[in-house]
């Protein structure tokens, strides 16, 4: 008999506010574990591709932020090519306050003037020591025989961090904010990513996680 399928608990608004409060005080790279929250929360990016995505997805070569972003079937589940918007301010200002520590530390820079100096072909998304994240090479048994596939198992340890710091449950699924060219819930059941497995919080950050938890929600997402 099949066993019935687990519905993940919705991310309500209070929730995300409180936990992108609460990666911009712990952890050794804020910014960028804020334009994590942003991305994933705002355009239903899973995590193996936005640790694929390059500076040249993201970035006209005029260093304006697409609005339009386009995900290569080689990085997207199932080899299906689709498009991501972005379009929320908070999102965009995300994005820029990471390039704006990358570039501060110096990391993946061209000399050239054409997407904002950084090379195009690197990655996004970096580690705190300005390097990919790496993929595992994983095997599923299915009908058809073996298949392989690559995940992104350290972004993915990554985002949990996140939650767990935050004390929100593992499992949750976020209401995301409807996106320019947004199909409705067919075009959210496409986009749909989850979070996962848990890590410990960063040296010295419980005060400040006690801090955000007891603070005001009211702030706008």
């Amino acid at each position: 008999m099949t066993n019935p399928s687990r519905q993940a608990t919705s991310l309500r608004p209070g929730q995300f506010r409180h936990l992108i409060r609460v990666a911009g005080v712990t952890g050794r790279m804020p910014e960028r574990d804020q334009m994590l929250l942003w991305l994933t929360h705002t355009t239903g990016i899973r995590v193996t591709e936005l640790a694929l995505l390059r500076i040249d997805d993201v970035l006209y070569p005029s260093g304006a932020i697409r609005d339009e972003v386009y995900l290569r079937a080689e990085i997207t589940k199932g080899c299906r090519p689709r498009n991501i918007h972005l379009t929320h301010p908070k999102c965009i200002a995300a994005i820029n306050a990471w390039l704006e520590v990358r570039r501060y530390r110096g990391w993946g820079l061209s000399g050239d003037s054409a997407y904002r100096g950084f090379l195009p072909h690197t990655k996004l998304v970096l580690t705190h020591k300005g390097r990919s994240f790496e993929l595992a090479v994983k095997r599923r048994e299915l009908d058809a025989g073996l298949k392989e596939y690559r995940a992104c198992d350290a972004l993915q340890q990554t985002m949990s961090r996140l939650y767990r710091q935050a004390g929100i449950q593992a499992g949750i699924e976020p209401q995301r904010p409807t996106h320019a060219g947004c199909k409705g819930a067919g075009c959210h059941r496409r986009c749909r990513d989850g979070a996962g497995r848990t890590g410990p919080p960063g040296a010295g950050s419980h005060q400040a996680i006690l801090d955000c938890r007891s603070g005001d929600n009211s702030a706008g997402v």
